[in-house]
């Protein structure tokens, strides 16, 4: 959808543009439920007297990559990143407990129910276990290649 309303406002745009219009556009972002995003694009033509207004609202949600229930995990069992690269994973409990990424030594609480991301710089290379700490279940392997 957001492809389509994006040629539209090209194909407006330049429709406009060739009849002397004004055009203005405009993007708004807000975050609802951390995961959750919502996207609304307006255009606004005026001709003359006559203002028309467009306006189309997506809404995107990030991607759960790791699952726990019942204390079995469901995801990939590795992730590979390269140095400098920018981690963004999520997870989701049924659980409260402690995410802790060995040899990074950062830790996300999660609750049962709310997605989590697991975000920090990759700039250590090797191997590291990603692991719920209190209850000590392995979640997945983040590897770090130079």
């Amino acid at each position: 959808m957001r492809t389509r309303i994006g040629w539209l406002l090209a194909v407006v745009l330049i429709v406009t543009a060739c009849s002397g219009e004004t055009v203005t556009t405009s993007t708004t972002s807000t975050s609802i439920l951390s995961i959750v995003t919502s996207t609304t694009e307006t255009m606004t033509s005026t001709t003359g007297a006559t203002t028309t207004t467009f306006a189309a609202t997506t809404t995107t949600a990030a991607s759960i990559d790791v699952t726990v229930s019942a204390g079995e995990v469901a995801g990939p069992e590795r992730f590979s990143f390269a140095i400098g690269d920018e981690v963004s994973i999520w997870v989701l409990a049924d659980t409260s407990d402690e995410i802790h990424v060995h040899g990074y030594d950062v830790y996300f609480e999660i609750q049962p129910g709310d997605p989590v991301e697991i975000a920090f710089t990759a700039d250590v290379p090797g191997i590291f276990e990603v692991e719920l700490e209190s209850s000590h279940v392995p979640l997945f392997e983040a590897e770090v290649t130079p």
